[in-house]
């Protein structure tokens, strides 16, 4: 399900340990000192809808 955001990191050089899914009210997403990146589920739906 993330897969499309694993591709857009790799552009950035960008290579996290983790990617979470969790809702969030207020925010898009995340990242962690110990490279974990939190995504709002929204996103992948924005992605889907754009494609």
């Amino acid at each position: 399900m993330a897969e499309p955001f694993i591709e857009r990191f790799k552009k950035y050089k960008v290579e996290p340990k983790s990617i979470w899914l969790l809702q969030m009210n207020r925010m898009w997403g995340s990242c962690t000192p110990k490279e974990k990146i939190i995504l709002n589920p929204e996103l992948l739906k924005a992605l889907v809808r754009a494609e």
